[in-house]
């Protein structure tokens, strides 16, 4: 490739990265639906029909700001993992960091919400949101099997079965504290799974 390919392919990069971001940004607030194709090509600052230079469809647009917005969970979920030290302090410092992100925007988890608002009409959506979710009640199962191996959690339980219920519990204490507008179900929850039922 020479060097006017390659800096079309960066540039094409950058932009397709300044939509998703966009998107992130404004489903968080906006859902799906109250998101137009119009509104984020003005914000990334893009001719509207550039767009499907990048994306086939709105629905390919949300599959993939999914994807990114669940694999940057999965990387710090993936970090602890090679952590030293407790698994069950580590998820209980991931969940001390995702309520304040969430307690600043004011919103639940995006997997959460979109799930509610999307997750049964788009089969493209629902695709990536599965793999999502998935994935992090997987590494909730690996991180809970490493405390179980360190002697710091419950062994009577399988692990994946734990990570599965506190994937829901977080998800369920996350939609209270939108219904409510304070997050002091979503920290009673990790306090009472972390601290107390999931140890031995």
């Amino acid at each position: 490739m020479d060097e006017i390919g390659r800096l079309s392919q960066h540039r094409g990069g950058a932009v397709r990265d300044t939509l998703l971001e966009c998107g992130l940004s404004t489903f968080v607030r906006q859902g799906y639906h109250g998101t137009g194709i119009k509104e984020l090509v003005q914000k990334a600052g893009i001719p509207k029909g550039s767009f499907y230079n990048y994306f086939d469809s709105k629905e390919s647009f949300g599959a993939a700001a999914v994807e990114r917005y669940a694999g940057r969970i999965h990387a710090r979920l993936d970090a602890m993992v090679e952590a030293e030290g407790d698994p069950l302090e580590h998820l209980k410092e991931f969940f001390r960091g995702q309520l304040h992100a969430h307690e600043e925007r004011g919103s639940g988890c995006l997997l959460g919400n979109l799930g509610a608002e999307v997750g049964g009409e788009s089969p493209i959506m629902r695709g990536a949101l599965a793999r999502g979710v998935e994935g992090v009640r997987e590494r909730f199962g690996r991180l809970i099997a490493l405390a179980q191996e360190r002697g710091s959690a419950r062994t009577d339980i399988p692990a994946e079965r734990l990570g599965g219920l506190l994937f829901s519990a977080w998800e369920g204490a996350l939609l209270q504290m939108q219904v409510e507008g304070y997050a002091r179900a979503a920290r009673e929850c990790c306090t009472l799974l972390l601290d107390d039922f999931f140890r031995p």
